[in-house]
């Protein structure tokens, strides 16, 4: 990666570009004004820093050629910090509308609530949540299936493995689950700041299970959604 914005400096290439986009107030909700914006790109390195404007309006400066890391906060409103991974190329990125969002204190409290069972459920580091869905070319996320018996684990820094929790396929909270229920849904409790690794296994074939990757960044105390965390089908 080094070798690459070393190169892009070397012939012109921009090592920034501008992400445009809405933050909303909660899961498909409204535009979100004043919410602290932090960029980190893929090794950590803190970058930009800016406010969301009217309607949750962001425009920010963020690496070109890399991952990159967007933690939005707001203590003053009752939200907690809410982080989101992106990728830029060397033109600028228009985030895609609903995507980005906030989580609030209530939010998270509804979150253990429904996770009850999990034994690190009260654990005040961060939470990855989210739900696994197969991958379409469909125009609204809803409509894509949810992925029943994938397992989701985080690894840290320094390797060390933080399982998921789930539930069953009524929604209702499992203390021993090992997979994801009919919804999909997961969340992973006691997750220490800073870059991590998810790693989603699920059944791409009947004889063959295939692991998707991602990496995120876990702000203290805050929460990673990912709605959904794509996987491919067969």
């Amino acid at each position: 990666m080094l070798v690459t914005l070393l190169l892009n400096g070397c012939l012109g290439f921009p090592t920034e570009v501008q992400l445009t986009g809405t933050l909303l107030d909660s899961y498909g909700g409204q535009g979100l004004q004043g919410a602290d914006i932090a960029v980190h790109d893929a090794m950590n390195q803190p970058g930009a820093t800016s406010t969301t404007g009217a309607n949750g309006a962001i425009d920010i400066a963020v690496p070109s050629s890399q991952s990159f890391f967007l933690t939005f906060s707001d203590d003053a409103d009752g939200y907690v910090p809410t982080s989101f991974t992106g990728l830029a190329g060397l033109d600028d990125v228009q985030a895609e509308d609903g995507v980005l969002f906030m989580r609030s204190g209530d939010d998270l409290s509804a979150l253990r609530t429904e996770f009850a069972a999990c034994p690190d459920v009260d654990s005040t580091q961060a939470v990855v949540e989210g739900e696994v869905r197969v991958y379409l070319p469909v125009e609204e996320i809803d409509q894509l299936p949810t992925v029943p018996d994938a397992s989701i684990i985080v690894y840290d820094a320094d390797d060390n493995e933080y399982s998921a929790c789930y539930l069953d396929d009524k929604g209702k909270s499992v203390a021993d689950g090992s997979r994801t229920g009919a919804t999909g849904r997961f969340a992973v409790f006691g997750v220490p700041p800073g870059p991590i690794s998810v790693a989603v296994t699920w059944a791409f074939t009947e004889d063959l299970d295939l692991t998707s990757w991602y990496i995120v960044r876990a702000p203290q105390g805050g929460v990673v959604p990912m709605y959904p965390a794509w996987v491919q089908g067969p």
